[in-house]
């Protein structure tokens, strides 16, 4: 990939409340610049919440050991949202992150290679203001390679714009970039064709030895974005 090592601190997980005391891991966002801004990028389904945070990257050495609450979140603020896209806009107070992926609004063509990095399940899905410093942060990231399949028509599932990805989309990875081959933002993931693991049959496998199929990963075209900056 083009772009250093260094911007993938953009990608970042995004903890969410109802409380605004216990957080909970819901899935990942990335930065964006647009103008002169610094944007972060998820799923609608994420931030679906009345408080959001976003955890910065963990200082190299000892991580946040000793640091407050404050000090490993930034605080987020939904700017703009789409339920029918399945996606938001943040704006993070004091954000002092990287700048984040440069974005070029337009659809991606089916076929082309992409990868996400993005954060799934965590080790710790909780932290609570009043005793978060008990808890430890375990950050998981992973890159993960495949192929856009094929683009989506209007009758299914998000409609036009979306897209299915030949991996399924990991817990808590809703959010998360889809990348070209050049580092080029091409989609945010947004969920799965289906929920499980399904049974199918091998033409010519005299065996009967079972065998599933993954569901495929939606994704949906960064251009989708554009409706909403």
């Amino acid at each position: 990939m083009n772009n250093s090592i260094e911007l993938y601190d953009a990608v970042r997980p995004i903890y969410g409340s109802s409380d605004g005391v216990s957080f909970e891991h819901r899935g990942t966002g990335f930065a964006i610049r647009y103008l002169d801004n610094t944007l972060f990028v998820t799923a609608e389904h994420v931030v679906d919440c009345d408080h959001v945070k976003v955890l910065k990257p963990a200082p190299i050495g000892n991580g946040f050991q000793g640091a407050t609450f404050d000090e490993i979140f930034w605080d987020a603020s939904v700017i703009n949202k789409n339920k029918a896209f399945d996606l938001a806009i943040l704006s993070i107070n004091e954000y002092d992150g990287i700048a984040g992926f440069e974005v070029t609004f337009r659809d991606p063509q089916a076929g082309i290679d992409v990868v996400t990095y993005e954060y799934g399940q965590l080790a710790e899905v909780a932290f609570d203001t009043s005793n978060y410093s008990k808890k430890r942060i375990d950050e998981r990231a992973s890159f993960r390679k495949g192929n856009i399949v094929r683009m989506l028509s209007d009758q299914e599932f998000y409609g036009t714009g979306s897209f299915e990805f030949s991996f399924p989309a990991a817990r808590k990875s809703s959010g998360a970039p889809l990348l070209s081959s050049n580092s080029e933002v091409t989609g945010v993931i947004i969920g799965n064709a289906g929920n499980y693991m399904e049974p199918i049959n091998i033409p010519g496998d005299t065996e009967e030895r079972p065998a599933f199929l993954l569901p495929a990963g939606i994704g949906m075209s960064i251009n989708k974005l554009s409706k909403l900056v």
